[in-house]
């Protein structure tokens, strides 16, 4: 049990990073010509937020 945040973190880890660098130019027009630092500020809201996100994706390709 003890190992759940840690578990939780590595996943938002991961997730952010495909996020900030791959999902977000995709998604949003705005973002594709964004700056090194936009990308590392977006990273740790994904890395906090990353379920809610994900689950969004996944509602928005249906």
């Amino acid at each position: 049990m003890s190992d759940l945040p840690a578990i939780y973190a590595l996943g938002g880890l991961l997730f952010s990073c495909w996020f900030s660098w791959i999902k977000l130019r995709k998604s949003d027009p705005m973002a594709e010509h964004a700056s090194v630092g936009f990308r590392i500020i977006t990273m740790p809201a994904a890395i906090l937020l990353w379920p809610l996100i994900l689950i969004k994706i996944i509602r928005s390709h249906e």
